[in-house]
């Protein structure tokens, strides 16, 4: 009766080990796709504050130069007075001059008319010889009015270039004001996703580490009250003594591929060596399935500093195209595992 008793025993608890560890491994599969949404989410956010940060230095720079251009279409405007000024004055002094050479010419004309009165020759010559000069300096006033003339449609000109180019300037400042306010609305939105993934996660965690009522533990009891003590203690197993070397092995494991990932691998076929890497060691060491682990902090933060410390195109391509691929593995392997929310009815 006892013997049966304790086999009836085992295989309950049996039963409900296996069913504890199936929530288990659920949990653990939810931890994980945690664990890359919190990357993706910490990747974004830093993507959201590069981005945000440009958009200030262009918002700024914006604004230098559409002081400069103020500044510049002041100036022009102070020319064009200037100009406008001076044309009047020019033809101003056109009209008089026009005035008096017709004057003169009319006085020449009475001084031929007029037979009785003795015409003096070197009066005649001076009136030439003047109105000769009026005549040149008439055609340079006409050449200084058309130069100046053209310097006004020249200055028109550029003034209607200036107000375009202050419009498109306006016109991006406005856009790069929707898009900031468009990417501050998305990182508020996935913060609050995440929020609600955790809120999840817990949730589960919690069911799975609620205990199970046992029926048969006060039988169990009593059994071990007539079983002899000789029989309850059981020897310690091997896998004890070789648990510390196993540890060990992992963290040399895990360092070598902390400084294999630190260097520029490069590509294969155009793939990123190092995600690939990354991916396959996490899924041989069963990282997925662990409660709870260190690396993915680390490789989150050896990316982080990596393609913030670098400088040229070449460099921050590779860490992106790396990251990226990286993301994209561990959304395709950790979707399924996200879709499995409810727990397990008892059978």
């Amino acid at each position: 009766m006892l013997k049966a008793t304790l086999a009836t025993q085992c295989r309950w608890r049996g039963r409900i080990a296996r069913k504890e560890l199936r929530q288990l491994k659920m949990a653990a599969k939810e931890t994980g796709a945690l664990q890359a949404a919190k990357s993706k989410l910490e990747k974004e956010v830093e993507e959201l504050t590069w981005r945000l940060q440009v958009e200030k230095r262009i918002r700024s720079d914006l604004e230098e130069a559409k002081e400069a251009k103020i500044q510049e279409n002041k100036k022009l405007q102070s020319q064009l007075q200037e100009l406008q000024q001076q044309f009047k004055e020019t033809k101003e002094l056109l009209k008089k001059e026009q005035e008096t050479s017709k004057a003169a010419s009319e006085k020449a004309e009475k001084v031929t008319l007029v037979p009785e009165i003795r015409v003096d020759e070197t009066q005649v010559n001076e009136l030439t010889a003047e109105n000769e000069k009026l005549t040149a300096e008439n055609e340079k006033l006409k050449t200084l009015v058309s130069s100046l003339e053209t310097k006004i449609e020249e200055t028109e000109e550029r003034f209607k270039d200036q107000d375009q180019v202050r419009e498109e300037s306006l016109k991006k400042a406005t856009e790069a004001e929707s898009q900031l306010n468009q990417l501050k609305n998305a990182f508020l939105s996935l913060r609050e996703k995440l929020a609600s993934a955790e809120a999840e996660i817990i949730n589960l965690r919690q069911h799975a580490a609620r205990p199970r009522p046992d029926p048969l533990l006060n039988m169990h009891k009593k059994s071990n009250l007539s079983v002899p003590a000789d029989e309850q203690q059981s020897p310690p197993t091997p896998m004890e003594f070789g648990r510390r070397s196993l540890i060990e092995r992992h963290q040399e494991s895990v360092e070598a591929l902390i400084n294999c990932v630190n260097e520029n691998i490069g590509f294969s076929e155009g793939k990123p060596v190092a995600a690939i890497t990354i991916y396959k060691c996490l899924l041989h060491w069963r990282t997925f399935e662990a409660e709870k682990t260190n690396i993915f902090d680390r490789l989150i933060q050896i990316f982080s500093s990596a393609m913030q410390k670098q400088d040229s195109n070449a460099d921050l391509a590779y860490w992106l195209s790396n990251a990226s691929s990286l993301l994209i593995i561990l959304q395709k392997s950790l979707k399924p595992a996200g879709t499995v929310t409810t727990p397990l009815k008892r059978t």
